[in-house]
């Protein structure tokens, strides 16, 4: 799970951040959240998920090197294409569907 920066998109990044999900709950959820806030030489990524139960309890999963480093690829490929980085990027799922909402927020501005 460690991307070339150089070929990286928000697609691939998209199932990436699906499969990492999955394994990091390791558990039936409906929605999920994870969150990458990165600088050039830091960052800090965190997840919550809605359970797959009755109750629907919001609960946090554990991240990991791996989720940095492809959150921290991302960056970098947007960089190198479109000229611009991100601070902060909030990737929203669905269990139910394969749509992955990825909103980035910019020094100053917040886009999809």
């Amino acid at each position: 799970m460690s991307p070339d920066r150089n070929d990286f998109t928000v697609t691939e990044a998209s199932h990436l951040l699906r499969d990492y999900v999955d394994e990091a709950v390791g558990a039936p959820w409906e929605e999920a959240l994870v969150v990458a806030e990165l600088s050039d030489d830091s960052g800090l990524t965190y997840g919550r998920y809605l359970a797959g139960s009755e109750n629907h309890e919001l609960l946090c999963f554990d991240t990991d090197y791996r989720l940095y480093f492809m959150m921290d690829a991302l960056r970098q490929a947007m960089r190198d294409k479109i000229g611009v980085t991100w601070r902060r990027a909030m990737a929203s799922l669905t269990a139910s569907d394969d749509l992955v909402t990825i909103t980035f927020d910019y020094y100053g501005t917040t886009t999809e």
